[in-house]
């Protein structure tokens, strides 16, 4: 398809009444376009004739002053265009990574790019090496043996490493996934994490920890050593956290925080404990602009004592920081699960402390979340054992589940426990979870909307996030008005777009006609659940809030929605509600539907009932720890969806559980080397 010329007078009018050249209104563009046509920006430019430069400060409304104010900045839209024009050309990248490239490098753009191209893979960590260097080879000529291309591919490998939550490589590993012709003499560990690693280790060894822990839990609470660092595992962490919280506060003038690493566990945290929590950035003040946290060794907290909840969500990083700005009279409680998910960043902090013997924990081996003798408990142990867990109802269809909701006889009302619905294929999961079995929670007494979470391994297909929150939407906050839908779709689009929309499976009803449901967010409507995927610092809303979709408008073209949050915790206060407005192009970035979850961002929270798909098609996050986290978060009913051939793959495979670090080993030896003089092997 031919590009239009930007020289255009339509073309350039456009341009003039953006945002791009400020200082230009519509009524300017249109003189300036009808006297100079197609040469505007040459003239804009001062690169006119002399006789256009006269004829341009005869216009009204020009003066010297905003002539040079309007030429500096059609200069660096100029710039701007360029650098865009060549990230477009590279052909590898998408276009708000071409914007981002050009906003980072301006009129350096393609200097920088040619110098090294394999920097767009520091820029843009989810672009693969082959593409780059394809890039890099063919059209800007770098050498096969070129170092640059030597280190990119080594650095690709660690971040590889690193994206799995590895602290380090073992040598051999690295070199076999890298270019044969690399050499290398040192363990390859990523720089930022090997130095968050070791300073890590020196401030848990710092305190010499060689009390003895006492038996029971009260007395880890007496007067402290410098530093205690303890951990206390399975389902009770809440629990835990809040007994130490009132048992340090009994004691005259002892200042306790209580912090989680997402905003959801810390709310959830807040609300069990019935005071403040903060998440462990807000706890730190980070500082958005500057990209740090305020509070370090130089500028430390001020309290007796740090209680952190959900600590298997710690990754070295963060906690790193975390112990550099703890003073060292200031007791630090780690309360978590080690057999939850790790952290999405790197390092497995919790499992990494538990494995060092200087390093005092308490193991609770009371279930507090859940009834200890009930069963989703006893499937929890069995899981954890790598056990099939076989404490199930057994429903072999909907259809089943369906005669049971109709028998008021077999019908218990609340059941509680632990059910499995067979589903042989992602479309039958995908409609026995929001069909079959919330018509039978809802005739066993349950509010669905307030009480049932749907959690499942993966965003995509027909029981994944996107799909699942479509259906889930029209089940449980139906559009009122079909025609208002189409009329706000028809003041949105022209109307043959709309005509197509009306069509697309993501305006009808899921589960109609051909029943597929694309991978993407639905539109929000007035009372849907949503929740906040990123950290908004000047917004303070934070990555798990939670809320509610207030007010759904037309902004000219632009779709426009508000959502209430309450944000007790994030701030450390009362509970107020906080209404954030957002564009339609926030869906899917910044925040989403929440009435499915993945089993990752649900980690921290607890619910009376949750509902789970479990499929060979979830193949790639068919893991134990995965099975066992969605299964703990349920505090009274577990409804798992799927094959028991998909449930027996999840328990048996415990490898995503190994992460490679050396936290361990700097903790317990303080000799150990650093990285650059000690190997690993496979």
């Amino acid at each position: 398809m031919p590009r239009s010329n930007p020289n255009s007078v339509n073309n350039i009018i456009a341009l003039l009444r953006s945002d791009a050249i400020k200082g230009i209104g519509p009524k300017l563009a249109s003189a300036l376009t009808t006297r100079f046509g197609e040469r505007t920006l040459v003239v804009l430019r001062g690169a006119g004739s002399a006789q256009e430069e006269a004829a341009l400060h005869t216009i009204p409304g020009l003066h010297v002053k905003k002539i040079a104010n309007i030429r500096r900045t059609v200069d660096q839209w100029e710039s701007l265009r360029k650098a865009l024009d060549f990230g477009r050309s590279l052909g590898c990248l998408s276009e708000a990574q071409v914007s981002a490239l050009a906003s980072q490098h301006g009129e350096r753009t393609e200097e920088v790019v040619r110098q090294d191209p394999y920097v767009l893979l520091e820029l843009f960590p989810t672009l693969r090496f082959r593409d780059v260097d394809f890039l890099a080879r063919n059209a800007l000529q770098v050498a096969a043996d070129a170092s640059s291309r030597a280190s990119a591919a080594l650095r690709a490998g660690l971040r590889r490493a690193l994206g799995r939550g590895h602290c380090c490589t073992p040598r051999q590993r690295l070199l076999g996934a890298a270019a044969k012709e690399l050499q290398l003499d040192e363990l390859p560990y990523e720089e930022a994490s090997t130095a968050a690693e070791r300073a890590l280790a020196l401030l848990v060894a710092r305190g010499a920890l060689v009390e003895e822990m006492p038996p029971r839990l009260g007395g880890a609470v007496r007067t402290p050593p410098p530093m205690v660092s303890f951990a206390v595992m399975q389902a009770a962490e809440r629990h835990v956290a809040d007994a130490v919280r009132r048992r340090i506060a009994r004691l005259e003038g002892k200042e306790v925080l209580l912090a989680s690493p997402t905003a959801r566990a810390a709310n959830v945290l807040a609300e069990a404990v019935g005071g403040a929590a903060y998440t462990i950035h807000r706890l730190l003040e980070y500082n958005p602009r500057e990209g740090c946290f305020m509070r370090a060794a130089n500028n430390p907290l001020q309290a007796d004592a740090v209680v952190i909840d959900e600590a298997s969500m710690l990754d070295v990083h963060l906690a790193g920081a975390l112990f550099h700005a703890l003073p060292p009279s200031t007791n630090i409680l780690l309360v978590g699960d080690d057999d939850q998910l790790p952290s999405v960043g790197p390092g497995a902090v919790l499992h990494d402390l538990l494995r060092c013997a200087c390093v005092p924990r308490v193991e609770l081996s009371t279930v507090f979340r859940q009834d200890p003798s009930g069963d989703i408990a006893r499937n929890a142990q069995l899981i954890n054992r790598g056990c099939f867990p076989h404490h199930f109802r057994i429903f072999d269809s909907t259809a089943a589940l369906r005669r049971a909701a109709a028998s008021t006889t077999a019908l218990q009302q609340r059941p509680s426990g632990c059910v499995f619905v067979s589903a042989h294929t992602e479309q039958a999961a995908s409609e026995a979870v929001c069909g079959g079995v919330l018509d039978w929670l809802e005739a066993a007494g349950y509010d669905v909307a307030k009480e049932v979470q749907v959690l499942t391994p993966l965003k995509r297909g027909a029981a994944g996030t996107f799909a699942l929150n479509a259906r889930l939407q029209e089940r449980l906050n139906p559009a009122p008005d079909r025609a208002a839908d189409a009329a706000l779709a028809n003041a949105l689009l022209n109307p043959t777009a709309l005509a197509a929309m009306e069509q697309s499976d993501w305006y009808r009803t899921p589960g109609a006609g051909s029943g597929a449901s694309p991978d993407a967010e639905s539109l929000p409507r007035v009372g849907d659940a949503m929740i906040q995927l990123t950290n908004d610092y000047e917004m303070q809303v934070f990555n798990g809030d939670v809320g509610r979709v207030t007010r759904v408008w037309q902004e000219g073209k632009a779709l426009r929605f508000a959502v209430s949050f309450a944000v007790r915790a994030s701030v450390g206060r009362d509970s107020t509600e906080m209404v954030v407005e957002y564009t339609r192009s926030a869906l899917g970035k910044d925040i989403a539907l929440s009435y499915a979850l993945t089993v990752h961002k649900a980690q921290g929270s607890e619910y009376q009932v949750v509902v789970m798909p479990i499929l060979p098609q979830h193949a790639l996050m068919l893991h134990r720890n995965l099975l066992y986290t969605g299964l703990s978060r349920a505090r009274r009913l577990l409804v798992m969806v799927g094959t028991e051939g998909a449930l027996r793959k999840a328990v048996e495979n415990d490898s995503s559980a190994r992460r490679i670090t050396l936290l361990a080993e700097r903790i317990d030896d303080k000799t150990f080397a650093p990285p650059t003089t000690r190997h690993m092997t496979d």
